[in-house]
């Protein structure tokens, strides 16, 4: 029989992190298809400091336990993460999976996680010592990798208010549940024709979400009919390393994440900006 705790508010589910190896859980959708546990499950759901969502000077901080559907419904979410998460399962998976299960899980399939890249999103992590606020990218260290330690929890995600051009793709075996080949988010700003603000992020092609910021700089500051495409995606080509697993192989994900991104600076940038 497997050890479970249900904490009714927050001080008491981190008391019991500092105080024991447990398994932090809401929705449980992952577990449920996951191999068999030795150690006791910390409950998370009746906590509802863990699925407010609030709109606080200029930020939107989404509780850990917020559940996709929850999301959909709410106004305030960005419409390139509701976008991607439309595409998550099914309904019924929606309704009990929540967006800090989809990050703590840590899959580079995980599919939240190129557009919280993207959005420059910030984690906060809350245990009876205090807490602190870490990018997603420094959070997320490899294949079900974390920085989380056992006495930490993920309680808030933080991402900038407001809404974004955007283009995002998700490549899979079939348009509804499944899970993500490859998928692709550019979030960008024109300024009387200058890309002002770009940023680009992959996701399923890598052990972590790839987005090079070196890349995007490099775009910021032109004109949209003037940046290189060739040149863009010729860096892509050398930093893009996907790997062959039972879903797919590198070669196919690196063809089509480079075709993505042609059509996203011909059509959403170049082209856009001559309408």
């Amino acid at each position: 029989m497997v050890e479970a705790y249900f904490p009714e508010n927050l001080p008491e589910a981190l008391r019991i992190l500092g105080d024991e190896d447990v398994i932090p859980y809401a929705g449980g959708t992952d577990i449920m298809v996951g191999k068999s546990f030795k150690k006791p499950f910390l409950y998370l759901d009746k906590i509802s400091e863990l699925k407010k969502v609030e709109n606080l000077e200029g930020k939107i901080r989404i509780g850990a336990c917020s559940t996709y559907a929850a999301l959909l419904r709410d106004e305030r979410i960005p419409k390139v993460l509701k976008e991607s998460i439309r595409q998550i399962a099914s309904p019924s998976i929606r309704n009990l999976g929540t967006i800090g299960g989809n990050i703590c899980n840590a899959s580079p399939a995980g599919d939240t996680l190129p557009i919280l890249y993207a959005l420059n999103a910030y984690l906060r992590l809350e245990s009876e010592n205090g807490f602190r606020e870490i990018p997603i990218r420094e959070f997320i260290t490899g294949v079900k990798k974390t920085a989380r330690e056992t006495s930490w929890l993920l309680t808030e995600i933080i991402i900038p208010s407001g809404e974004y051009e955007y283009s995002y793709q998700k490549v899979g075996a079939r348009r509804a549940q499944a899970i993500a080949k490859l998928s692709f988010v550019g979030i960008h700003e024109l300024t009387a024709g200058i890309v002002s603000d770009i940023r680009i992020a992959f996701g399923a092609v890598g052990t972590t979400v790839l987005r090079d910021q070196k890349a995007e700089k490099e775009l910021i500051g032109k004109k949209a009919s003037d940046i290189d495409i060739p040149a863009t995606i010729q860096y892509y080509e050398k930093i893009i390393r996907p790997i062959d697993d039972q879903r797919s192989e590198a070669v196919y994900r690196k063809t089509v994440c480079l075709n993505i991104l042609r059509e996203y600076l011909e059509n959403e940038l170049t082209e856009g900006n001559r309408q």
